[in-house]
């Protein structure tokens, strides 16, 4: 879901670049609603807030132990998800606070490696099944 509502982003950039005619503010509110629905549903598969086990996220994590020394991704990717929902209200929501610039390269940055941290997730639980 949350994947799916990226298309906004390759939209908005062959609107700019190729010249499309396509109203980009039904493809931002479709971007926004995806990305709620998806934030909330990723929050419940975490745990988060009641059996979520990755408060302080770097203490399981041990990037020398190898690939089972990176389970604990898990907790640095629901923080990295938080931070980059709070973003990326900020950038659609903020800019009566004037912190559009700002928001929209940190909104680019926590998303992206938020996307990089979910695929080693992805790729650990399917590695190590016994870890879930």
């Amino acid at each position: 879901m949350i994947i799916l509502s990226q298309t906004y982003a390759f939209t908005k950039y062959f609107v700019k670049y190729f010249g499309m005619r396509i109203r980009l503010a039904r493809w931002l509110n479709m971007h926004c609603i995806l990305n709620v629905s998806g934030f909330v549903l990723v929050l419940i598969h975490a745990g988060f807030p009641y059996a979520f086990r990755y408060w302080e996220p770097f203490t399981r994590l041990y990037v020398l132990g190898g690939l089972e020394g990176l389970i604990g991704i898990r907790g640095l990717l629901t923080w990295l998800l938080i931070s980059a929902f709070i973003s990326g209200m900020l950038s659609r929501y903020g800019s009566s606070l004037r912190l559009k610039r700002i928001s929209n390269r940190v909104h680019f940055y926590t998303a992206l490696s938020t996307y990089i941290s979910a695929s080693i997730h992805i790729l650990l639980s399917i590695t190590f099944p016994e870890t879930r």
